[in-house]
């Protein structure tokens, strides 16, 4: 994935068409919502559009290098007012300490606007924006640029608004000051205000191609072409949810749903209650989904190797073993398999007991 402009946001080919064509004829609303699940490039974007308007080369999107993108993305840009929820701060912590790890969290979220922040263990409380940010917003974005241009304020998760803040930023929304943009991003608009709704123009952002998470994790992220397709596969579009993946203890979690695929498969009906147990010991219903998720891949990978087929494959490196394990169960109904576990995946989605979804894996013909 290129670093310069729009091109650093994954995909989104529609979205990028639609905002270039807008900032071209210098038509872009004062107010946009971005919509669309997690993970999938809308504080990116939200990002690149702000680096635009700084840019001191007027590279679209932003060169990422100049120093005014610099001053942007470490938070000292006048023109970029960037607010994200955060937890409340703790009575016993000192001010100092609690903007400093704010701040941290702020940069993070710019430096890769996929991956969503986390606060713990500093702190705890459920992230919101509170009614004094968005007064601060709003007394900031009537003072005058110096040297001109365009002034860029992002609001990244607008559903933790509270009620008091919302109305705030209907205020604003309202009496927007002149050369402002204001860029609010959330994957559930139900729970805006519907009267902020009203006032920015929507614009949703589709899940992610398998193939634009895979080029992003290869070229941005430098992840192993065997693992960036498995994990591709897995994400369900969101680079987030990807990254995730990759940051984890992949192997390990590919690992357990190897052992998952032999507990499924155990003949011996004693031994595969036992195996069960011993594997239930060490997993968690979180780590379960991804297992389950990685199970249902091998799979596909078991039937793409019965058919002789290698350009379809997800995990070459575990090629041998699969192979081996084919050769092992030669009868095995695969799309059966693959069915009992998209239903203990389904489990898993609707907080059925551990055990019980894991012994919804039935027995497979050929056993």
């Amino acid at each position: 994935m290129s670093t310069v402009g729009f091109d650093r946001v994954a995909g989104q080919r529609r979205v990028k068409a639609l905002i270039a064509s807008a900032l071209g004829r210098k038509r872009l609303p004062h107010a946009v919502l971005f919509t669309g699940p997690a993970g999938v490039g809308k504080d990116a974007m939200a990002v690149a559009i702000a680096l635009g308007f700084a840019c001191d080369d007027r590279v679209p999107g932003g060169c990422g290098v100049c120093r005014s993108c610099g001053r942007m993305l470490r938070l000292e840009h006048p023109g970029f007012q960037f607010v994200q929820p955060v937890p409340t701060k703790p009575k016993p912590m000192k001010e100092e300490k609690y903007f400093e790890i704010l701040r941290e969290r702020g940069l993070a979220r710019l430096r890769n606007p996929y991956r969503s922040v986390t606060f713990a263990p500093e702190l705890t409380t459920a992230p919101v924006i509170g009614i004094d940010t968005v007064r601060a917003l709003r007394q900031e974005s009537h003072l005058m640029l110096f040297g001109g241009g365009t002034r860029v304020i992002l609001i990244s998760g607008a559903e933790c608004l509270t009620v008091p803040a919302a109305n705030s930023l209907l205020k604003l929304l309202e009496e927007p000051p002149e050369d402002t943009v204001i860029l609010l991003t959330s994957p559930s608009p139900g729970l805006l205000l519907p009267t902020i709704v009203s006032r920015c123009q929507t614009l949703r952002f589709d899940r992610l191609s398998e193939s634009d998470v895979e080029t992003a994790l290869i070229e941005r992220w430098e992840t192993p072409p065997d693992k960036a397709r498995f994990i591709a596969r897995m994400s369900g579009g969101s680079l987030d949810r990807a990254l995730e993946l990759a940051d984890g203890d992949f192997e390990v979690r590919r690992d357990s749903a190897f052992q998952a695929l032999e507990v499924m498969f155990e003949k011996n009906p004693a031994a595969r209650i036992e195996r069960a147990e011993t594997f239930l010991k060490n997993t968690d219903k979180t780590e379960m989904q991804d297992i389950l998720q990685m199970l249902l891949a091998l799979l596909r990978d078991l039937q793409q190797i019965r058919l002789g087929r290698e350009d379809g494959r997800l995990d070459t490196e575990a090629a041998g073993s699969l192979a081996a394990f084919l050769r092992a169960h030669p009868d095995l109904d695969i799309d059966r398999a693959a069915r009992s576990v998209l239903r203990a995946i389904d489990f898993g989605q609707k907080n059925v007991y551990l055990p019980l979804i894991l012994y919804s894996l039935d027995q497979v013909p050929g056993n």
